[in-house]
């Protein structure tokens, strides 16, 4: 180290700092031919100067010395760049020029600069920011590595590049055991997405990395996934303030004494990424429908949430939806790439709030479809997952939702009376399954309605649906436990459904227009409240035989009441859709009854007599319908019944057909 005694110009540049590194450049002067550049580190506290380090570096070959001894041989420290051999010197009285040994090759560093300058013969400093004293820059070739500084504002990055590995000191779990590697390190600033690749160009790259460099059960992840030469990259979610330390490895031992580059590149975590997410905005209002989007894409997140029908560790992104009003929502996830997307909906808190949904019916490239009742001014969630850990890509969100129609819940769209008549008409298309009748509905959707009757009376309500399958019942007492009145499933398809229900004024009924599968449509509803009289229910209308023998004759008409009775009975065979009066009789004296219907207009009756219940079929005593179905016939009902006196009798005067009304008058003897 002899040359340090010669007389150089100093370039000196320090970084501010209580504590710091400062770098001193000395070199040789261009016009003295050759010369040697003095690199030192120096420690500074508090205005003193202390030497840490120095190294030499050749930068060119120096010329013969006149007169004295050889010029110095150009040469190169390793790992800096080439420079030229030294000439020999000139012979002088008594000693021998020597002949300079050029440098050995080595890649372009952070030197290169000096060198040029001291090339150019100037003298001109160059400014280098080295890291504060407590912290450790370190040596690529064994732990705790390298220092690599993330710079940058977001997303922040590192490079670091060699001509070759060095010596074999780490092994990864997929490889490197025998192969020369590399150690690097850094601090992680901030949340995100961290990604390191490691590129070859001539031997087959090993990339692992840990928490901690000499203990390998802290190894996070290990890849050596491309065959021979080629870039190895590995990305993962990093979190702010952990240290990762990242070796460069090669498969083989016969591999070394070659170059690479390492890129690491740090994401940060951005709103869309984690709980709350985004706020996808509804437009719309009234009833018309809601609308809403976003676009997305989960390659550079990280995994933060995880749903049932999802992969646990798959990246994700998060988003949230507050709809102003209750109705049917859909979320239709598309992806723009051939990749399998999970989805799911969380209610009220993002993270910890109830999974109302989650799909993954798809395949790679297919949409998934959320579709579901939500609440207004309630929040949900939509995490856009993977449905296997590998998978992320971009898509698409489309957002609607449908304010779901008056009725579509109890207590029901309240129903205005014209008269002792209303008509409606509605759409159950977006409603939900919340009801079921006895007879059916279950499964399927309906709309309630809230009746207020303006009389007493039989309602008779008629439902046309349009294109599904309806069902109607009406309750009473309350809309979602009360009391079934009645339920209707008659016909097939879209075909009509009536329902006959006894009401009272001023007591409320509710009427459900529901189907038998999931889907509705839209229908009309109409109804008419006849009102009460003697005959229209039971226990019908009193009356009273007179004479001797006693006897009674009474004109009525079918068409003035309802159908209250089953078929139930004797003669259920041949059917009883038609409506029925009662009426009811107490003989005075035992006897046989004689008991005739005598039809005045065109219908087919059925004459029915019971005892002691007027509504139970099982104390019927007689149920005759002598007309054969189907003969289009019409006859005169008769029976003889016997009879006991003070005992009440109920006549029933119903008809086959539901459209078969008519008039008529009923005879009763009593001998």
């Amino acid at each position: 180290m002899a040359f340090l005694g010669l007389l150089l110009p100093l370039h000196l540049t320090l970084v501010p700092k209580s504590a710091t590194f400062l770098r001193v450049l000395a070199h040789g002067s261009r016009a003295r031919g050759g010369g040697r550049t003095l690199l030192a580190y120096l420690m500074v506290f508090a205005g003193t100067a202390y030497v840490s380090c120095a190294t030499t570096k050749d930068v060119g070959g120096g010329a013969g010395g006149v007169g004295g001894v050889g010029g110095v041989g150009g040469g190169m420290d390793a790992g800096q760049d080439a420079s030229t051999g030294g000439t020999g010197g000139t012979a002088a009285v008594g000693g021998t020029g020597g002949g300079g040994t050029g440098g050995a090759a080595g890649a372009a560093g952070m030197d290169a600069a000096m060198e040029a300058a001291t090339e150019a013969g100037t003298d001109a400093p160059v400014d280098v920011i080295v890291p504060p004293p407590d912290v450790d820059v370190g040596d690529p070739e064994t732990c705790p590595g390298q220092l690599l500084f993330l710079t940058g504002a977001g997303p922040f990055s590192a490079q670091a590049s060699r001509s070759m590995l060095g010596t074999d000191d780490a092994v990864g779990s997929c490889g490197g055991a025998t192969g020369p590697d590399s150690i690097y390190r850094f601090r992680v600033p901030v949340d995100g997405l961290l990604t390191i690749t490691y590129s070859t160009t001539a031997y087959d790259g090993v990339l692992y990395v840990r928490t901690t460099c000499g203990t390998t059960s802290t190894e996070l992840i290990c890849v050596d996934g491309v065959v021979g030469a080629g870039t190895e990259t590995i990305q993962f979610p990093a979190s702010a303030g952990v240290d990762y330390v990242v070796f460069a490895d090669a498969l083989d031992a016969a591999l070394g004494g070659l170059g690479f580059a390492l890129d690491v590149t740090l994401a940060p975590t951005e709103p869309v990424d984690s709980c709350d997410g985004d706020t996808i905005v509804l437009s719309g209002s009234g009833m018309s429908q809601r609308t809403g989007s976003a676009t997305g894409g989960t390659i550079i997140r990280v995994d933060d949430e995880d749903g049932s029908c999802g992969a646990a560790m798959a990246r994700d992104e998060v988003y949230q939806i507050t709809p102003d009003v209750a109705g049917l929502l859909t979320v239709t996830t598309t992806p723009t790439s051939a990749w399998d997307p999970a989805v799911y909906l969380r209610e009220s808190n993002c993270t910890s709030g109830t999974e109302v949904a989650c799909e993954n019916a798809g395949a790679d490239g297919a949409a998934e479809v959320i579709s579901l009742r939500v609440a207004g001014s309630t929040d949900y969630f939509l995490v856009v997952d993977g449905a296997a850990d590998a998978e992320a890509g971009d898509y698409g969100v489309a957002v609607t939702l449908d304010p779901e129609p008056p009725g579509e819940q109890c207590s029901g769209a309240p129903v205005t009376f014209s008269g002792n008549s209303f008509n409606v008409s509605g759409d159950s298309s977006t409603s939900f399954d919340d009801e079921v009748g006895t007879c059916a509905g279950g499964g399927g959707v309906e709309i309630v309605y809230e009746l207020n009757p303006p009389a007493t009376g039989t309602l008779t309500a008629d439902l046309s649906p349009v294109g599904f399958d309806g069902v109607l019942y009406a309750r009473t007492g309350t809309c979602t436990g009360g009391t079934e009145l009645s339920c209707a499933n008659a016909a097939s398809g879209s075909g009509a459904e009536t329902l006959n229900v006894p009401v009272d004024m001023g007591v409320p009924v509710w009427l459900f227009v529901d189907s038998t599968a999931p889907t509705g449509g839209s229908f009309s509803l109409t109804g008419t409240i006849i009102p009460v009289t003697d005959e229209e229910r039971c226990p019908g209308k009193q009356l009273t035989l007179t004479g001797s023998p006693p006897s009674v004759s009474e004109n009525g008409d079918t068409s003035s009441v309802v159908s209250d009775f089953t078929c139930a009975g004797t003669c259920s065979l041949d059917g009883c859709a038609g409506t029925d009066a009662v009426y009811r009789f107490t003989p005075g004296v035992s006897g046989v009854a004689s008991i005739e219907v005598l039809p005045t207009s065109t219908f087919n009756p059925i004459l029915r007599v019971r005892s002691v219940n007027c509504q139970n079929g099982g104390s019927e005593l007689v149920c005759h319908n002598v007309n054969p179905a189907g003969s289009g016939l019409t006859f005169s009902e008769f029976q003889m019944v016997p009879v006991t006196a003070g005992t009440e009798y109920y006549v029933i005067v119903d008809s086959v057909a539901a459209s078969g009304t008519g008039t008529f008058t009923l005879s009763i003897v009593v001998n």
